[in-house]
């Protein structure tokens, strides 16, 4: 005789395995949601993608990564590498990108105190000014096989000028409401102190940190020369540097006035 065809399930065992097959996809989907969240770069709101995300500064600030240098290493690497651009970068590079970026939340962490939503903000406009007019962002380059004049030709677009119009851009958009919470992203009182620290970190070493994007040897200050009716003392070099500082400093906090 032939054996009998196994039992079929009844309706609650074929009830059970529903159940159960749709736990199993949930969880699916759960740990895919928390992966895709680890490498997502969403939209702050304002038109700013968020390459460092919240789940970034979580891991390194809230939960105090035991190696917070080697995780925003492979952070970064992984942003590179889904922008198709990560060839471009040397391991030097990116170290330099991690003690950039590290510097940066640290400021707006200890200092400004801000929630891991606004320090998101602030530490992505930071970044910007490297990313923005960045061929190096953009696209794939044959750097290797470049010489350091040509590579100047890569870089026309990227200037103090452009950075700077393209750093007050991110700022005042962010001083816009939240539609969604009614609130600002950032308060005129944030910015002021992004606006500061920015112009100390990076706009007065403008042409150093353009120097270590592609090795071109950075330009030295332009002098002003003052033509007047009678020769004046001239003051110590000391003296000469505060003048530099004191009017460069003066034309920034004028151009970050049309901001706030």
């Amino acid at each position: 005789m032939s054996k009998k065809a196994g039992k079929k399930p009844d309706a609650k065992e074929l009830e059970a395995m529903r159940i159960a097959e749709e736990e199993r996809k949930a969880e699916e989907e759960r740990k895919l949601l928390i992966e895709r969240r680890k490498t997502e770069a969403p939209d702050s709101g304002a038109g700013l993608a968020l390459l460092i995300n919240e789940y970034c500064i979580e891991q390194l600030w809230d939960e105090r990564h035991p190696n917070p240098k080697e995780f925003l290493h492979e952070f970064i690497t992984r942003v590179l590498k889904d922008r198709d651009v990560l060839d471009n970068f040397e391991p030097l590079d990116i170290s330099l990108l991690v003690d950039f970026n590290i510097q940066n939340l640290i400021f707006v962490k200890d200092k400004l105190k801000f929630d891991n939503k606004k320090a998101a903000i602030a530490v992505n406009i930071l970044w910007n000014l490297l990313i923005n007019d960045n061929i190096l962002y953009q696209q794939q380059v044959d750097w290797k096989n470049i010489s350091i004049p040509q590579r100047a030709q890569y870089f026309k677009g990227k200037t103090e000028q452009n950075d700077l119009a393209e750093f007050k851009r991110l700022l005042k958009n962010h001083t816009a409401e939240n539609p969604l919470t009614g609130q600002k992203y950032l308060e005129t009182s944030d910015v002021k102190e992004i606006a500061d620290y920015a112009k100390d970190f990076f706009f007065m070493q403008y042409n150093l940190f353009k120097f270590a994007m592609y090795n071109q040897q950075p330009k030295e200050n332009e002098r002003l020369t003052l033509f007047v009716e009678n020769p004046l003392e001239i003051p110590p070099l000391s003296q000469g540097r505060h003048i530099q500082k004191d009017q460069e400093d003066l034309k920034f906090e004028e151009e970050l006035k049309k901001v706030m």
